[in-house]
């Protein structure tokens, strides 16, 4: 945990360091909305907008480690793999939002979908190796009754939905912003409705399996 903690005040003082770095280059107001255009429709004070974001790092990891110590349930190491992730992404996001804001001309919605990508990738993956537990996973009622259920559906949907959002990132350089964003939504609802629907079928397949070996 003690790297973790490091890794995780690493990932929230970044963007700070980075900001206090270029104060005077930011302007007064900063734009921290963005239509799919690219345009900036939101502005906020410099303070606010510098602060905003690793103060959500700060309150996210907080109510994680306050999580961790008064719970009794074990909890995955899993858990801590993706909460790094978050950090990272509200990171990611925030020295986005310093860049643009110094004049770099980027689409920032591009660079936005594709973090959400790859923590995406992140989330599915930690799938694979969690093993049943009461706080994180996928909880349909075959992966409850069935810690073989659990597992294989595990296995399984931390595999293909890595793979099915890696396509994703792959093909996102010949995509525009609205189908980028269009298809990792459509992947997502694929990944969400495999990830209910194969505990049933891996459930059906092993009954069935049973019943055969008996006969």
């Amino acid at each position: 945990m003690k790297k973790t903690n490091i890794l995780a005040v690493s990932l929230i003082t970044l963007p700070i360091m980075l900001a206090t770095a270029c104060w005077h280059q930011l302007p007064d107001s900063m734009a921290v909305h963005f239509g799919f255009d690219g345009t900036p429709d939101s502005y906020i004070s410099k303070k606010l907008a510098a602060l905003g974001l690793p103060l959500l790092s700060s309150l996210v990891f907080i109510l994680y480690k306050f999580l961790r110590r008064t719970t009794k349930v074990e909890i995955p190491a899993q858990l801590d793999y993706l909460i790094m992730g978050v950090l990272a992404f509200i990171s990611y996001l925030a020295t986005l939002l310093i860049l643009i804001n110094l004049g770099h001309d980027f689409s920032i919605i591009r660079y936005i979908l594709v973090g959400i990508n790859v923590l995406l990738i992140l989330l599915w993956l930690t799938l694979w190796a969690t093993n049943p537990n009461k706080i994180f996973g996928i909880r349909t009622h075959w992966t409850l009754s069935s810690p073989e259920v659990w597992v294989k559906t595990h296995r399984r949907v931390g595999i293909v939905a890595p793979v099915l959002f890696l396509l994703v990132l792959i093909s996102s350089p010949w995509l525009n912003e609205n189908l980028f964003a269009i298809t990792l939504a459509a992947v997502f609802v694929l990944s969400v409705f495999y990830s209910i629907f194969i505990p049933y079928v891996i459930q059906r397949s092993m009954k069935w399996h049973k019943n055969s070996v008996q006969r």
